[in-house]
């Protein structure tokens, strides 16, 4: 006879994220608390050869019953004028709001709505999402590194102009002054015939 549970007494099986994004199904037999992520053995071996790693707390993802929900958006969750956290989504503009900004700027918007209300979003679709938004942070550090060594090698540019404009006007000078130079001796030369 077939054994037969209900939902409820069913053990929910976790999968080792590592192994996921490799598009392998490995059944996870720990949770990093440090990682936030259930791991295979194999993938959670990588702590014991990186000192980065080797104080992470870990525990058998059998033990795990809910997952613990840490997550740290690093200042993208909020409002870059009121620092408050974005609490809305106004449709009509297609934005992120925080309460303030809900109320003084988006108070006539036909579609404000509570991103609690809207926000069903799975484990891995929401590991994809911080690491699409970190990159994203990434992205926009380097362009201003980049922007900064532009604006760096534009002003010793700017500096070096003055220079170069009297370097030029020196060549220029001398060009005439040998113009002058010639023509003078050229006239002496037609006078005395």
């Amino acid at each position: 006879m077939a054994d037969v549970r209900e939902e409820n007494d069913q053990v929910r099986e976790e999968f080792c994220l590592q192994c996921t994004r490799k598009d392998k199904k490995t059944v996870a037999s720990v949770f990093c608390y440090d990682c936030d992520n259930f791991q295979c053995t194999q993938c959670a071996d990588v702590h014991n050869f990186f000192d980065v790693m080797k104080g992470h707390k870990m525990a058998k993802a059998s033990e795990i019953t809910t997952k613990p929900v840490k997550f740290d958006m690093e200042g993208l969750d909020r409002c870059e004028t009121h620092v408050k956290l974005f609490e809305f989504l106004c449709n009509d503009h297609d934005k992120l709001c925080c309460s303030t900004c809900a109320i003084i700027n988006h108070r006539t918007c036909d579609s404000v709505v509570e991103i609690q209300n809207i926000a069903v979003v799975s484990e891995e679709t929401g590991m994809e999402i911080r690491s699409r938004l970190l990159g994203a942070k990434e992205l926009c550090k380097s362009v201003v590194m980049h922007w900064n060594l532009f604006k760096i090698s534009l002003r010793d540019t700017v500096k070096a102009l003055p220079e170069k404009i009297n370097n030029i006007r020196a060549q220029m000078n001398k060009k005439f002054d040998d113009l002058l130079h010639d023509v003078e001796k050229d006239s002496a030369t037609f006078l005395k015939l």
